[in-house]
């Protein structure tokens, strides 16, 4: 018996989504919790926060506000623990009560936790049966606390010296220590860049080698930090960091246009990109390829930044500011479908050309749609340095020069340039 092939696309959800940016994706209470900075209309009047169901939309009585300036709430990353759910962002509200920029969903009532920090409260982790708050604030409650503080419960509470930092974008507990990420100089006073640890009692440092962190994951035993950015031609591209104990080393060689979250789902790893140039000319969502070591495109891909990934009713769902997924409506939320024929997706990628470096085997990889052409490429004073012919699918091209070059598609039949960008081997 024959079974026809099947391959991943995105699928919007069947019913009227946010209807402005998604910040955050969380499961709570066998719902969705989809937190941004919407603010919908009509029957279902969701600020800032609603739960999907697999089926339909629901709020959290009334959802967050900002009272202070009559804008829409900007509610970011949430937490699931134990029976509660906390919500982080920028707002005075939630619910009937008053609650600035942090609360806590009892399933039933939102309650306050203190008065709010003096500053910006970007993320939320639960360690050791209580929660830790972190953004960019001096203090917190009216307690002095440098960019990150501990709840108990009743009360918050300072970390010793807290974290130097222009903002702590991501809270993680990996191997029982509670790591932050961010724009970060130190922790504890003890020198650790874009990272640091924490063990309960004292700051431990991580790695001199991160400029910025604001997403992690651990995967197959490992903790991966992103992004690692880099400069090319005053354009920003990142790399994805991985700690081995000792350090952060390179997880791939690959360099992505951005990334905004990490996300393991059926063991694999996924990663959300925030930023789409015209030399990645491909999805906002990727997947890693173990053999190839190579991020790939799924499906059709979203136009625009894929800032959140949560695995919810064992679906992979993208939340961020994209509002279509190849010519279709999509707005801000969108569903990996892992059944489609192969033959819709024949067309995905009309043209559609990625190049990128795998210096651990001295090649450029070209993923590309045109069906034959060639690449060229140049270095920086424009002049050729290699030429070969590649098809359709992936190519590898054995390639050891050191520097900044510009690479050129080239469509065989016209002889005319199809795609083109910029790529650093150091």
């Amino acid at each position: 018996m024959a079974f026809a092939a099947k391959a991943q696309d995105w699928e919007c959800l069947p019913i009227a989504p946010p209807n402005d940016f998604v910040y955050g994706l969380n499961v709570y209470k066998g719902t969705l919790i989809i937190s941004g900075g919407f603010n919908t209309k009509g029957p279902l009047k969701a600020n800032g926060i609603m739960a999907w169901s697999d089926t339909s939309f629901s709020t959290l009585q009334g959802g967050l506000r900002r009272i202070q300036h009559n804008f829409s709430a900007q509610v970011g990353q949430t937490l699931s623990y134990k029976d509660s759910l906390y919500v982080t962002g920028v707002f005075d509200s939630a619910g009937h009560v008053a609650a600035k920029d942090i609360a806590m969903w009892s399933g039933s009532q939102w309650k306050a936790m203190g008065k709010g920090a003096h500053g910006n409260i970007n993320c939320v982790a639960a360690y050791r049966n209580e929660i830790y708050a972190a953004g960019n604030f001096d203090s917190i409650d009216g307690i002095a606390a440098n960019n990150i503080a501990r709840w108990d419960g009743s009360q918050w509470h300072a970390l010793g010296l807290g974290i130097a930092a222009r903002s702590v974008n991501c809270l993680y507990v990996y191997k029982d220590e509670l790591y932050a990420s961010g724009a970060i100089d130190s922790v504890g006073g003890i020198p650790s860049l874009g990272i640091g640890r924490w063990n309960g009692t004292q700051w431990r440092k991580v790695s001199d080698h991160i400029t910025e962190g604001n997403c992690m994951v651990e995967w197959k035993g490992t903790l991966l930090i992103g992004p690692q950015e880099i400069m090319i031609n005053f354009d920003f591209y990142a790399q994805i960091m991985q700690w081995d104990g000792s350090d952060c080393v390179l997880f791939s060689q690959q360099q992505l246009p951005g990334i905004n979250d990490l996300e393991v789902y059926n063991g694999n790893l996924y990663c959300g990109w925030g930023i789409v140039r015209s030399d990645s000319n491909f999805s906002c969502v990727s997947k890693y390829d173990t053999l190839k070591r190579l991020w790939l495109p799924i499906g059709k891909g979203l136009n625009y930044s894929a800032g959140e990934l949560c695995v919810f009713n064992n679906q992979l769902y993208a939340g961020g500011a994209f509002n279509r997924r190849d010519s279709a409506k999509c707005d801000f939320v969108a569903r990996l479908n892992n059944n489609i024929p192969n033959t819709a997706i024949a067309s995905i990628h009309k043209e559609k050309t990625l190049v990128t470096l795998n210096a651990d085997r001295d090649e450029i990889i070209v993923n590309t749609t045109i069906k034959q052409g060639t690449i060229a490429i140049y270095n920086i004073e424009g002049q050729l340095i290699m030429q070969q012919p590649i098809k359709e699918n992936i190519s590898a091209i054995a390639f050891n020069e050191k520097g900044l070059f510009i690479w050129r598609i080239l469509a065989v039949e016209s002889g005319s340039a199809m795609a083109t960008g910029k790529i650093l081997n150091y």
